[in-house]
């Protein structure tokens, strides 16, 4: 089925028909959390060197942002079915070059191609949400990240069961299936029609594309404050994936502790993510990210004073309920915040901005850790987020999201045109 530019398609998609695309999305999610409980027993298998598992984890990152800022924008140029269904096939074709994979070079291919997978799919498809219900944006948006969420976080413990009963290919080949699934379900869903903006006698102008006109939505000052909200969010993202094992095992936690706290980290985001997203569609989605980030920055600055693994626990379930608050704000106050006909790229902008402060935080955590200690790096990152909340607060009301439009520049046209998907 195509996109066509009819008045029935054009109206929000019901609630049923969205169902699929948060399937597809748990299991994609599942696909680029899966390898980690898994690398060291892949090492073990097939005698990869201990550098290479560096190797492999940022081919990933590397993928996920090529996708979202190449691949992702052409979802906004008629081309979102054809979008989705590649990053459906390319995570399934992921999943058996895992399973087959026996060199360094065919895991970290494998690795990148599963990026690739999520940088062109999950974009795509939280335009395609926004597209379907525009009123509803922040709480779909909510729902969405909550089903990503709960993807990564779950999708590694089915998968470790499953190598426990049998053996290291089946976890990749058993989602594998599933992913093969998920492409079948979405071949058959209908994909809401994006927009174009309108040349002067109201036809489809051609639209632009690119790395450049991706950035180029930086120009927008409601973009600007939804990127720096995401920075502020997802700064923090990066450290956690670098030390919080090791923090936590030098205050004294067992490897199992820290994999069932991960696992219970998970449940908050996923149950809350919704509401954090209704409440964005209530109140604003710059005042939805806020109020999450009230809850986040003390937390994570008090992370490097306790010294008890549980209670440690205990503040990082409390900072689960702000950043499933914050998340959808953030990525609402983009949606809102883009112009109609460049949705995707927008969300592959925002994504990609979310994966490069996690990565750049990763990258210098850990030395930080080492030399200053977790009071120095968890308090310097809180502060670093409250920077970054109260410039975009400051921005925001110079004249930000344009929910209604404050200052000329500001609003970007809603002169649109509906793009028919080829054929």
């Amino acid at each position: 089925m195509t996109e066509a530019a009819t008045t029935d398609e054009a109206r929000p998609v019901a609630g049923p028909v969205l169902w699929p695309y948060f399937v597809a999305t748990f299991f994609v999610a599942a696909g680029g959390g899966l390898i980690f409980p898994l690398l060291a027993d892949l090492q073990d298998e097939h005698h990869l060197p201990t550098w290479g598992l560096g190797v492999i984890s940022g081919m990933y990152f590397v993928g996920a942002v090529v996708g979202q800022l190449v691949l992702a924008p052409y979802a906004d140029r008629g081309h979102t079915r054809r979008l989705l269904m590649a990053g459906a096939i390319l995570s399934v074709i992921t999943m058996v070059l895992f399973a087959v994979s026996t060199e360094l070079w065919q895991f970290s291919l494998a690795r990148l191609m599963s990026g690739l997978a999520a940088g062109s799919f999950l974009p795509a498809t939280r335009a395609t949400l926004v597209r379907a219900a525009p009123d509803r944006a922040g709480h779909l948006l909510g729902r969405y990240t909550g089903t990503e969420t709960g993807g990564f976080v779950f999708g590694p413990v089915l998968g470790t069961a499953a190598y426990e009963l049998w053996g290291l290919a089946a976890p990749f080949l058993a989602l594998a299936v599933a992913l093969a699934g998920v492409t079948v379900l979405l071949s058959r869903s209908t994909v809401p029609p994006a927009a174009a903006r309108a040349d002067g006698e109201g036809r489809a102008a051609p639209a632009t594309g690119g790395i450049g006109a991706v950035l180029g939505l930086l120009r927008i000052r409601g973009v600007g404050v939804a990127v720096l909200l995401e920075l502020a969010v997802f700064l923090p993202v990066g450290i956690y994936d670098s030390i919080w094992a090791r923090y936590l095992q030098d205050r004294g936690a067992t490897t199992m502790f820290v994999g069932i706290g991960l696992a219970l980290y998970g449940i908050p985001y996923v149950l809350w993510a919704p509401q954090g997203g209704k409440l964005a569609d209530r109140k604003g989605p710059v005042f939805a990210a806020v109020i999450g980030m009230v809850v986040v920055v003390p937390t994570t600055a008090l992370y490097g004073l306790l010294a008890a693994p549980v209670a440690i626990t205990l503040f990082a379930l409390m900072e689960a309920f702000g950043n499933a608050t914050a998340v959808p704000g953030a990525q609402a106050a983009i949606a809102r915040s883009c112009p109609p006909e460049r949705l995707a790229s927008g969300q592959g902008l925002s994504g990609s901005i979310s994966l490069l402060v996690a990565g750049a935080t990763a990258a210098v955590a850990a030395p930080i850790y080492g030399a200053a200690g977790p009071e120095a790096l968890f308090v310097g990152a809180a502060t670093v987020m409250t920077l970054l909340v109260l410039a975009a607060l400051a921005l925001d009301r110079r004249g930000g999201v344009p929910g209604v439009p404050r200052g000329p520049g500001d609003a970007p046209s809603l002169d649109v045109a509906v793009v028919p998907e080829p054929g």
